[in-house]
């Protein structure tokens, strides 16, 4: 491509990713900790935000505060962020980085806050009603954390170069966009398989049972989404400012010739490289190599004959022989026209028949003679006699017979054992055992027992005086009680506060089931979780709720 229009265009998108890569992986540890000390802090807020006001039991107390101290992480991201891409602009341009004051980053503090949180809102619209294209949206807010530090506290200046950093190149920045967005669904795709195969992981390899390895769903909810994000977005943020870092400094060149001088520090730089090693070799490597009092090498004298013989024994080695045409027999060379795999097909039956030959029928012609020796009525040769003497022959006859009787019965009684098998067995029928759940442990769900046997088990603690079991009991068999009606689905990670949503959205026509249940809720919640003390007056209440909620409806 031409530099007038490169000017014009710009650089492909692929090589300008690659370079922002190549940049990243070049900077120093201290660059990447500007980052990740302004964005960790944030990203954990925002995760610990999500789950308290999604979850919490009193969340609505919190949210003004959690909101306050969430915005201003976000500014204190932002600015770091600034830094972070300030600092990878000086080693674009080759120059000594500033010193870093008090005074610079709180210049860079204002800026960002000017400018950023506007961001908030710009990216819902661009995305939900598309008054702004989202490519220039992510652009222009990328742009102004790269020009943060060089508008010197200035908003109005950072807004100016942000946007003619923003408008040029267009086609770049689209091709830009496209490529960012396909890393970012493997990115998510690859996290959300990470992730969601720990716990599995962890029970298969550890045995280390948890609740996400019993249920697959409780994986399924909204934390452990904004979690997979979460991780993308510090996985792939920095890749991208460093992007728009080497986007707006090409795109700053065209008027300012930036990348001219940045080439000309790194000629002056290499130069002076160049001197040093001119000087190491002219002053130092050439005088050693030429000392005068080095001792000749010895000049190779060899005899032809000698020579010849090494050749040859290293030649004959197993390093070089294998590479040798392999010498062929007669049949071999009459075999070569029938194809490759008939031959391979005659020498695989030529070395089955020739090993069947040499062991298996050698091993059957010692059997037999032995057999013949141990079982014929010839008389045995005459054996010398004597103390030392030992009749081998008499004991391996007895011993061969005691195996073919033993081998025998050994059979019989299997065709015994089979043949008994085959008669019908009538087996007594057990008693059912039932294992009740401990209601002591948290992770009881009401669909281990149906309604009847949750109220039975509630009556037989209250009467032993365990109130607060026996109105969690009572809970349950009301869930047991909806979920067998369908008006609710059981999860091990819903909330009292999500049933009754769903029973709200299920049970329009009766709304006397969701004021039911949710009486019933609180109780146990103020019982279970707090310090109100459970009575008989509770759970015959509860219970008077169920048998309501049962005759309401079909």
């Amino acid at each position: 491509m031409s530099t007038s229009v490169r000017k014009q265009i710009g650089r492909p998108a692929l090589e300008l990713i690659e370079e922002a890569v190549h940049l990243l992986r070049g900077a120093p540890l201290g660059v990447h900790l500007c980052y990740h000390m302004g964005t960790a802090p944030f990203v954990l807020a925002l995760l610990w935000f999500w789950s308290d006001m999604t979850r919490g039991a009193f969340a609505d107390r919190r949210c003004a505060q959690s909101a306050l101290g969430l915005a201003i992480l976000y500014l204190w991201m932002k600015a770091w962020q600034s830094v972070f891409a300030a600092r990878l602009a000086a080693r674009v341009r080759a120059e000594p980085e500033a010193a870093w004051g008090a005074r610079r980053w709180l210049r860079i503090l204002v800026t960002q806050a000017a400018i950023q949180p506007w961001g908030l809102l710009a990216f819902p619209l661009s995305l939900a009603a598309l008054a702004v294209p989202l490519p220039w949206c992510i652009a222009y807010f990328q742009c102004a954390s790269v020009a943060g530090d060089a508008a010197e506290g200035s908003a109005g200046a950072c807004m100016r170069r942000a946007w003619r950093a923003t408008i040029r190149w267009p086609g770049q920045n689209h091709a830009v966009f496209g490529l960012m967005l396909a890393v970012t669904l493997g990115v998510l795709v690859n996290l959300a398989v990470a992730l969601g195969s720990l716990p599995f992981l962890a029970k298969m390899l550890l045995g280390l049972d948890n609740q996400f390895a019993l249920s697959v769903g409780a994986l399924l909810n909204s934390t452990f989404v904004f979690g997979v994000l979460a991780l993308a977005y510090l996985v792939l943020d920095p890749l991208a400012k460093t992007v728009y870092v080497v986007r707006t400094f090409e795109s700053e060149s065209i008027h300012n010739a930036a990348d001219l001088r940045a080439r000309l520090r790194f000629h002056q730089a290499a130069r002076a490289a160049s001197t040093v090693a001119l000087l190491f070799i002219a002053f130092v490597a050439i005088p050693v190599a030429t000392r005068a009092d080095a001792p000749p090498a010895p000049p190779l004298s060899v005899k032809p004959p000698e020579l010849e013989k090494a050749l040859r024994v290293v030649l004959d080695r197993p390093d070089f022989t294998w590479r040798a045409p392999r010498e062929q027999s007669p049949e071999e060379e009459d075999t070569r026209s029938e194809g490759r795999f008939r031959s391979w097909l005659r020498a695989r039956a030529k070395a089955i028949g020739a090993f069947l030959e040499t062991h298996v029928g050698r091993a059957f012609e010692a059997l037999g003679r032995l057999l013949q020796k141990l079982f014929s009525n010839r008389s045995t040769p005459n054996l010398p006699t004597g103390k030392d003497q030992v009749d081998w022959i008499t004991g391996l006859r007895a011993l061969v017979v005691v195996v073919i009787v033993v081998g025998v019965g050994w059979i019989c009684w299997m065709l015994y054992r089979l043949w008994g098998k085959r008669a019908p067995t009538v087996q007594a029928e057990a008693p059912e055992v039932r294992n009740l759940p401990d209601l002591t442990q948290e992770h009881v769900s009401a669909d281990q027992l149906p309604e009847d046997d949750w109220i039975a088990m509630a009556r037989e603690l209250a009467g032993r005086g365990e109130f607060r079991l026996a109105l969690r009991a009572v809970y349950l068999a009301s869930l047991a009680h909806l979920a067998r009606r369908e008006l609710v689905r059981l999860a091990p990670f819903k909330t009292n506060r999500e049933y009754r949503r769903e029973l709200e959205r299920r049970s329009r026509g009766t709304p006397l089931i969701p004021a039911e249940f949710g009486a019933t809720a609180a109780d146990f919640d103020r019982v279970w979780y707090g310090e109100h003390p459970g009575s008989e007056g509770l759970i015959a209440d509860a219970e008077s709720r169920l048998e309501s909620i049962r005759r309401t409806g079909p």
